[in-house]
């Protein structure tokens, strides 16, 4: 059963009915120095289940393995981000961003044109089945166009640490790719056999030739498998000046390929494994020069497959046409929609809202890293100024990809590769940003969460969050803070997680703690831990302390932070905090699905609301909580962070 918790018909809070009149029934108030609410007249022995046991009982009914509450969240965001895509286009203005996203599924729908999109598909494949020298091949790669379809010269744009953003090179993983073709041709179910080589017909290629294409993919692939095995240990070198290149007689001139697409910005060049000038002098020969063009024509066959191959799609898992189209959508579009979602779903007031509680985090959190006694005077005013220093973004990126120099033309092929090559230029664009000029410009926004980006000091809270219930402004301050609140602190406190303390507040990697600092961070995150290492759980498992500590450390800070801002309050209505807690952090799940749920570096559901609240006092003096518990911790072994 999912969207459990959606609005019903007339717009009715119903967590907040649900969560009024589960306190009526117990107390009139849940203040503290009144009665504690307890379950039934009985002590609470599991808060989690106390709070979500209708909820669980619902997705018993479901086979799913494992099933979160934001999964919820995310089903109704979902419905909402199709009901965007599916608008009228003639309710659309061609000024508008969200035009050609509609006009490309539109146009991806309307499959009446399919083989005037294999013939286009012949077109582009013509010049590069005619190169027949590196040079040849060359020209091709420095095509935009054809840029997109190379599946060797394949780079990644990534912020990285120390200020800049840059060009990673990765090529495409090919004998993956030469195992799954040849697995269809001869291993697979008729259907699947025969929609790949109908495929392959209509655009040209017999499976004679794909065949070859596939063998002539294996040698470039076992080179490339060689230069990762070369590099185990990822020790990258920065490859600055093309003058290193031309010295060493690599063989491809890749700096001026890359440069066709734009500058390179801060590094000049790109990121690769240390071997890289090697490998590429290996590859790019003569003897190889066939074979690279076949990895060149199996790239563009593979990437044209999502506008003219959805039925060979299908076979392989591929959900029905129009949802297959849709997830096309998403992938370019996502900022474009999330826009669009936004002015639809999420008003003004509720992103103010969220701005301002932002706000009251960064001074609880900065307040709490001044007054630490881990941190040397020194320390102090660095840990403080990564918190002021941070940069949040609500709802969107802070660089978005709009698509606004593309003029989509109705034919489906060639506006497939002008949205790439725009996105391309786009990505290419990020790099020539440096330092705090930097931003978040790739994040899923159309998820139900957060992310923290250490390398930027910057975090973004998604548009799916934004839509949901509670975040909205006409939401009680504690269900807000319980769930926005939550959201927020938590990213923010990943700056301080042991894998991101480090980091200074420019996004450097240069470690600012003392030997000192770093001893008593230490100790209190072992303290922290003691409640979780070790600690049993269902279907005879154990969690695993250091496999959770990173997310573990942020969801405690993040409730102690939103603690002290609502002992600030008047009257604060600490039960409504709690349970809204509860249950965005609830998760089922069976023991088929439990290893991926500790694989996920978040302790199980349960655990943590149980163990992450149970660190609390405030907690203890609402609810009435059973002293034989195994969640109930002595107040002698809660922690207070920093």
């Amino acid at each position: 059963m999912r969207n459990v918790l959606k609005k019903n018909k007339a717009g009715s809070r119903i967590f907040s009915i649900v969560l009024t009149a589960a306190i009526t029934l117990t107390f009139s108030s849940c203040g503290f120095g009144q009665k504690k609410i307890d379950d039934n007249g009985k002590p609470i022995t599991d808060f989690d289940e106390f709070v979500n046991r209708e909820w669980y009982a619902a997705q018993a009914e479901n086979s799913n393995p494992y099933y979160y509450y934001i999964d919820d969240e995310r089903a109704a965001a979902n419905d909402k981000y199709n009901e965007i895509i599916l608008e009228d286009i003639s309710a659309v203005s061609k000024d508008d961003n969200l035009y050609n996203a509609v006009f490309f599924f539109n146009e991806l729908s309307d499959t009446s044109d399919l083989n005037h999109r294999y013939e286009k598909i012949k077109e582009y494949l013509e010049p590069i089945a005619e190169v027949e020298t590196l040079d040849d091949l060359y020209k091709i790669y420095a095509d935009e166009k054809y840029a997109v379809l190379n599946i060797i010269l394949n780079f990644r744009v990534t912020s990285f640490e120390n200020g800049y953003t840059g060009a990673n090179f990765e090529p495409d993983d090919l004998n993956e790719i030469v195992t799954a073709f040849r697995y269809s041709l001869n291993d697979s179910t008729i259907e699947e056999r025969e929609s790949l080589l109908a495929y392959l017909e209509n655009i040209g290629i017999t499976e004679e030739k794909f065949s070859g294409l596939l063998d002539s993919a294996q040698k470039i692939g076992d080179m490339i498998d060689e230069y990762w095995e070369e590099n185990v240990e990822n020790d990258l070198d920065y490859f600055q000046y093309r003058q290193k290149y031309e010295e060493e007689g690599v063989s491809i001139p890749i700096h001026d390929i890359m440069e066709s697409f734009g500058d390179h910005g801060k590094i000049g060049g790109f990121l690769a494994e240390k071997s890289c000038k090697e490998f590429l002098t290996r590859l790019y020969q003569p003897e190889n020069t066939e074979a690279l063009r076949d990895c060149m024509l199996l790239g563009a066959i593979s990437r044209f497959m999502p506008v003219s191959a959805v039925s060979y799609l299908e076979t392989q898992g591929v959900p029905d046409e129009e949802t297959f189209n849709m997830a096309l959508i998403y992938s370019f579009f996502p900022d474009v929609i999330a826009e669009e979602y936004l002015s639809r779903n999420v008003s003004d007031e509720t992103i103010k809202c969220a701005e301002e509680m932002c706000e009251e985090i960064r001074t609880a959190l900065s307040d709490t890293v001044y007054r630490s006694d881990i941190f040397t005077t020194h320390g102090k005013e660095l840990a403080r100024r990564k918190v002021m220093r941070m940069q949040a973004f609500i709802g969107r990126n802070g660089a978005e990809c709009l698509y606004e120099d593309v003029n989509l033309t109705g034919d489906v092929v060639d506006d497939f590769l002008a949205l790439l090559v725009s996105r391309n230029r786009f990505m290419y664009d990020q790099g020539k940003l440096e330092d705090e000029k930097r931003q978040i410009f790739k994040a899923d926004v159309l998820d139900v969460n957060g992310k923290f980006f250490w390398e930027l000091n910057e975090f973004i809270i998604t548009a799916g969050a934004m839509g949901s219930e509670h975040s909205a402004a006409d939401a009680p301050y504690e269900e807000r803070l319980g769930y926005m609140g939550i959201y927020l602190a938590h990213e923010m406190s990943h700056a301080f997680d042991p894998g991101k303390i480090n980091a200074t507040w420019e996004g450097y990697a240069d470690p600012w703690l003392t030997d000192e600092e770093t001893e008593k961070y230490n100790l209190m995150l072992e303290n922290l831990l003691s409640s979780f290492d070790g600690r049993e759980i269902e279907f005879g498992r154990k969690m695993s302390g250091p496999d959770v500590q990173y997310e573990v450390l942020p969801d405690v800070l993040a409730v102690q932070l939103c603690l002290n801002i609502l002992s600030q309050k008047e009257n604060p209505d600490y039960d409504l905090f709690f349970r809204t807690y509860a249950r965005k952090c609830a998760m089922y799940y069976t023991e088929e699905g439990i290893d991926e749920v500790l694989s996920s570096g978040y302790p199980p559901g349960k655990y943590r609301v149980n163990l992450v609240l149970g660190q609390f006092d405030e907690f203890y003096e609402t609810y009435n909580i059973d002293k034989k518990s195994p969640f109930f911790i002595p107040k002698d072994k809660r922690i207070k962070l920093f």
